[in-house]
């Protein structure tokens, strides 16, 4: 309601400045009501009037992100992303307010040198959500495959892909290869089909289809395990191996009429017998 209000000299400067005042609350209400500001700013961004002052806010954005680095203005790290990320803060914005407006290459050098201290003081003290927002966004080159992994083993999952990704297609068949170790089987598989690396792992779109039809068949959703089976022959031989490991034989009699899989079973029944003897 303040920001449609119209506040001069618009919504996205009154909010930076509103960003210096709010940690004066203390810890128990700065970080939801700075978090409440920032995303008021969404519905602004697609308003034509305010764009100039979005443009105009973004080095006091800079500013203020510089302030928090340093601090001198207290706020949490999810909010000093939160920042840049409204403001799209970008290295030249950090350079203009540090060195002023007349900038060359070497400014934006020092600037991104500047952030990388933070981004590695982050880093040790295990805040790592921080680093890695700052890592991608201001293209910090200071993370190798040994940080990656520690992000893995500290459960950082989302964070450990979206740095592999910046980092390039090697990193991120790594965090695959990680994945598959641990039997993280979705996640794996989502990996492969976002970034189209198929060829480097064949199996791992039949591996997790087939972990998902053990599990529904584990939990007795036999049903729902069918039909996601159904449209893979190698799929549906393995739900009817569950059911016979499961001595369900009346559902592998269902499934083999239905599906045509009375040799499979056959071979099967053979095999497991053998098993049995040895």
């Amino acid at each position: 309601m303040a920001l449609h209000n119209a506040p001069q000299p618009g919504p996205f400067t009154y909010v930076v400045q509103c960003m210096y005042i709010v940690p004066l609350l203390g810890k128990t209400y700065a970080e939801g009501l700075s978090h409440m500001l920032t995303s008021s700013l969404r519905h602004f961004k697609t308003v034509e009037s305010a764009r100039k002052d979005f443009l105009e806010a973004k080095l006091l954005a800079a500013r203020l992100v510089l302030d928090i680095l340093a601090s001198v203005v207290l706020h949490e790290n999810r909010i000093l992303v939160k920042i840049f990320e409204t403001f799209d803060v970008e290295l030249r914005d950090i350079a203009h307010a540090l060195y002023g407006s007349e900038l060359d290459d070497d400014d934006l050098v020092k600037a991104r040198e500047h952030l990388k201290q933070h981004v590695k003081c982050f880093m040790e003290s295990e805040s790592y959500a921080a680093a890695v927002a700052m890592i991608t966004r201001f293209s910090i080159q200071c993370c190798d495959e040994s940080f990656l992994i520690k992000l893995i083993e500290s459960n950082q999952f989302e964070v450990a892909e979206e740095c592999a990704v910046f980092m390039g297609k090697e990193m991120v068949c790594l965090i695959i290869q990680k994945y598959l170790n641990m039997k993280m089987l979705k996640s794996a598989n989502k990996l492969v089909k976002e970034h189209e690396l198929t060829e480097e792992f064949p199996d791992v779109n039949f591996m997790y289809k087939e972990s998902l039809v053990k599990k529904l068949a584990e939990k007795g959703c036999w049903d729902i395990a069918e039909v996601r089976a159904k449209k893979e022959t190698k799929l549906m031989e393995y739900l009817v191996y569950l059911a016979m490991e499961a001595g369900y034989m009346e559902k592998v009699d269902e499934l083999c009429q239905r599906y045509s899989l009375e040799g499979y079973v056959d071979s099967l029944g053979k095999l497991m017998f053998i098993m049995l003897l040895i």
